[in-house]
């Protein structure tokens, strides 16, 4: 069975130490970490935040809850797992990502 995408960078959290983990995702924008969490369950999303400062963890929080208002196109969402999985494998960014997220229509 093919694992979702989430569950890749899941699974490469897993293999890299605590430290490593923390200090990379720390310069994840608070809108990317939101949006690799979108489709996670509570418990995933819980372990993957668990990873972060608390007061990173509420401004992700808060950009979770605005996200849900909002109806975000899924490449925005494997963009922001494809940029964060690099990050972790300190592979240089493939792109940049834009803060700005256009709602589908």
């Amino acid at each position: 069975m093919r694992k979702v995408p989430h569950e890749q960078l899941l699974d490469t959290l897993k293999k890299l130490p605590g430290v490593d983990v923390q200090n990379r995702l720390s310069i994840c924008s608070d809108r990317e970490l939101a949006l690799a969490t979108m489709y996670m369950e509570l418990l995933q999303r819980s372990w993957f935040l668990s990873f972060l400062p608390e007061a990173k963890v509420k401004r992700v929080q808060e950009e979770i809850n605005l996200q849900k208002r909002l109806h975000i196109r899924y490449d925005y969402y494997l963009r922001a797992l494809q940029r964060i999985q690099e990050i972790l494998l300190r592979r240089k960014p493939s792109s940049e990502f834009t803060s700005y997220l256009r709602p589908r229509k």
